[in-house]
């Protein structure tokens, strides 16, 4: 497994000749300030030395003072040093921030021309005391967000420069961004760095540049990325705990076209290389918890903060043993940074830098990484000592008694719902098996199965299943998982399984599915958020979003009339305003399907209900929400202009959510959270509150 992540076999085509690279479309993904200068380079210690550049001009015949976090990694300051600028280390505390009470305690013996602010490991840290002190001390704020990706808001606020490394997150030679903008700590001119060409740096520092025979990095990168994609590793002498990288790489300057050409294309799927990175985390979480011969603890972390794990951090009491066990096992480990010398000598000053530096290591997760690839790393073995004790049976369950599980289990979904399966088997080309998962002769897990036969060969789907009992043993769930998976997915047999578990990232055990050889096809898996409904009123209420709340207050004055219904007149009203609404967006509507789900819950006495906003009796704005097991699903919704205008949407749900708690639901789930596809409408329903789930996306078994 390589430390970095590798082209997909179509990105090797960016490398063929081709046009430049629009810059444009590139650093719409870095800035949403028209007016900043963006400045693209081919590493960020190039935008450390531009800075200092800019701010020597400024300065006129006095020395550039540069302070950076003690807890920094030294050889990228190399370029920082060779423009002259004096370098001088700030404390951190343990949340990785700065030290403040030391920091102004510094700034009456030296005050900083740059103040260096680093965002760690993916994660935005809170700026604001930072930004105070450079407009106290007239410094210029540097964001450092080397490590992080440009679609985290809380990056990107408060700096008068902000540093992204693309280089470092997606699969390209070389890239840096080095943005500057006028709405920073010192509302510089956005045209500061206009004047200071790429061209004049490089001859003012041209010994580095003239005495390095510069081999071309891009070919070289491409070759060993080919033959890494190919399988072949090199064999390197396994890295001590303690070793430091020491020389700079200097290399041109300028970013390069193969770069700034792929750059758009991979940044426009980042949402899919975030979620990929936040289940690789999630996944070597667990296993290291399952192997406590590592004496590793998870490490740097924090919950409040947004963004996308750049690395796996991992703390240990022995670290220099825990290191070489994972090097042993042929995990690729690293430690970080490689501290400047005089902070390893002053263990007084710099004693937070000396004891993170030495107590914490790092894996990779990234996006070519996957869950099988992370498992083998730990040689885990399947846990199927209960697969003898699971059998199945099939459609044996009738319509109250898959009605009553689904009532007395944790969660339950819509595609899982019996109403659903009837509809679906009535208006598509599949054939619907229900399936019964016992232990023992006891019920543990229901999924209704689709099933299309080709002669000998036969395709089966499950989407969202299956649904466990409620007090279901997470050994247990393994091996359901990997007795569904020789069941239905084994290619030898004449069976695919094209599979999207109802397994919850955030709260489960995901590396259950991947010891039932279970491929990860797509990421992005279902996303939602669920409304604690046991919770009193004051409290839901309480957990809205402040402009949700305002919103809903308005609606409440504004006179509309909210009538319920189970008809069929009024959900066909609904039905076909949703049709033209997706209509005019250009998207398919399964009208016939949500037609069959209304007869099939009808049938069943599962009423779904429809609720109407009336405005002087004209309906502005309608809902339908969907019973299934414990929990109402808000399913479909419509709003015309006036609709819109009287937020009658905002009044609608919250009524539903009140009855439906009255009515002795327990969760309210608000039907899907898109915010790549329909951003209005998923921060609609963030607003509400509620917690926010991710299923673990869509993969095949064979």
């Amino acid at each position: 497994m390589t430390f970095v992540p590798l082209p997909t076999w179509k990105g090797f085509v960016d490398f063929l000749p081709g046009k430049k690279g629009n810059v444009e479309v590139a650093r719409s993904h870095f800035t949403r300030d028209n007016d900043a200068f963006v400045g693209w380079l081919s590493k960020s210690a190039y935008s450390f030395a531009l800075v200092a550049e800019c701010r020597k001009k400024k300065n006129i015949n006095k020395s550039v003072i540069v302070w950076v976090p003690e807890y920094f990694c030294e050889v990228s300051l190399a370029p920082l040093r060779e423009v002259g600028a004096k370098i001088f280390y700030y404390p951190i505390d343990e949340k990785l921030e700065p030290k403040y009470s030391s920091v102004y305690k510094m700034s009456t013996i030296s005050v900083p021309d740059i103040f260096i602010f680093v965002h760690y490991f993916g994660f935005a840290k809170p700026i604001a005391k930072a930004r105070e002190f450079c407009q106290k001390t007239g410094a210029w704020l540097v964001e450092d967000a080397t490590h992080c990706f440009p679609n985290n808001k809380a990056i990107g606020t408060e700096g008068d420069f902000v540093f992204y490394s693309p280089h470092k997150i997606l699969p390209i030679p070389d890239g840096a961004v080095l943005l500057a903008q006028s709405t920073g700590a010192s509302k510089l001119n956005v045209d500061i760095l206009s004047g200071l060409s790429l061209k004049e740096y490089v001859f003012n520092n041209k010994k580095n540049f003239v005495n390095n025979r510069f081999v071309n990095h891009n070919i070289l990168w491409f070759i060993k990325r080919l033959l890494q994609k190919f399988g072949f590793r090199s064999k390197k002498i396994p890295l001590m705990f303690n070793d430091d990288a020491s020389v700079f790489c200097w290399q041109t300057v300028k970013i390069s076209d193969v770069s700034l050409r792929a750059i758009p294309k991979l940044l426009s799927a980042q949402m899919s290389v975030c979620l990929s990175r936040e289940l690789n985390l999630k996944i070597l979480d667990e296993l290291v918890e399952m192997n406590p011969q590592l004496g590793l603890r998870p490490s740097l972390r924090s919950p409040q903060s947004e963004g996308t794990p750049y690395w796996a951090s991992y703390s240990s009491l022995n670290s220099k043993k825990s290191f070489k066990i994972l090097n042993e096992m042929g995990i690729p480990v690293s430690s970080w940074p490689d501290l400047n010398s005089n902070c390893k000598m002053d263990s007084n000053d710099h004693s937070t830098a000396l004891r993170l530096r030495n107590e914490n290591m790092f894996l990779p997760i990234h996006q070519s990484l996957k869950g099988h690839d992370l498992l083998s790393w730990f040689s885990h073995k399947k846990m199927n000592d209960s697969l003898k004790n699971i059998t199945f049976e099939w459609d044996s369950l009738s319509l109250v008694e898959w009605n009553e599980f689904l009532l007395n289990c944790l969660y339950s979904n819509i595609l899982q719902s019996w109403s659903y399966g009837e509809a679906k088997k009535k208006n598509s080309i599949w054939n619907l098996k229900r399936l019964a998962i016992k232990h023992n002769g006891i019920l543990v897990a229901v999924a209704q199965v689709l099933q299309l036969k080709f002669g000998f060969f036969k395709i089966y789907r499950i989407n969202r299943g299956p649904i466990f009992a409620k007090n279901c043993p997470e050994s247990l769930k393994k091996s359901c998982f990997e007795r569904v998976s020789k069941e239905l997915g084994m290619l030898s047999a004449g069976r695919v399984l094209f599979w999207a578990p109802e397994l919850r990232i955030q709260q489960e055990n995901v590396t259950c599915i991947y010891t039932s050889r279970f491929k990860l096809l797509d990421v992005k898996g279902w996303s939602s958020s669920l409304l604690n409904l046991k919770l009193d009123e004051s409290l839901l209420r309480a957990q809205l979003a402040g402009k949700w709340r305002n919103l809903l207050n308005s609606a409440q004055k504004n006179n509309l009339e909210v009538i319920k219904s189970s008809d069929e007149k009024t959900f066909t009203w609904l039905l076909e305003n949703c049709l033209e609404m997706m209509k005019s967006r250009g998207e398919k509507f399964p009208i016939k399907l949500y037609q069959e789900i209304y007869n099939q819950m009808k049938t069943s006495g599962a009423h779904l209900t429809v609720s109407v906003a009336l405005e002087n009796k004209i309906p502005i704005a309608g809902i339908v929400c969907v019973p299934h097991g414990n929990t109402l699903t808000y399913f479909l919704g419509w709003s015309g202009s006036d609709g819109r205008r009287l937020r009658g949407h905002y009044l609608l749900l919250w009524a539903a959510i009140i009855c439906a708690k009255k009515q002795g639901f327990d969760f309210f789930d608000l039907g899907g959270i898109d915010e790549v596809k329909t951003f209005g409408v998923a921060n609609f329903k963030v607003g509400l509150g509620g917690e926010r789930y991710r299923l673990i996306g869509e993969g095949i078994s064979f």
